[in-house]
């Protein structure tokens, strides 16, 4: 026996999979952010790209500072991204 899901049905089993093997970014539900991590040692740098025509505001995922303007953000703290606006946070 077999199905056919809709997109519906396949977005929640892919989440559910993803999500139970830790692969589920901390933006997820945000599909026009971009989240992307870089890792050079012990330093972690945080690329967020919102795509979207509208801001985005998100929870920080992780405390540090903003490259691209000195800002310093903690974890949790809203984050608001213009439309096409980018973050650089070097996690502390």
């Amino acid at each position: 026996m077999g199905t056919l899901l809709d997109q519906d049905g396949i977005s929640s089993i892919l989440r559910s999979v993803l999500a139970g093997h830790g692969l589920m970014g901390p933006y997820a539900d945000e599909p026009e952010l971009e989240f992307a991590v870089r890792a050079h040692g012990e330093v972690r740098t945080a690329f967020l790209l919102n795509h979207a025509d509208t801001p985005v505001t998100v929870p920080v995922h992780a405390p540090g500072t903003d490259l691209l303007t000195g800002r310093v953000l903690t974890a949790g703290e809203p984050l608001t991204l213009a439309p096409k606006d980018v973050v650089v946070l070097r996690e502390a």
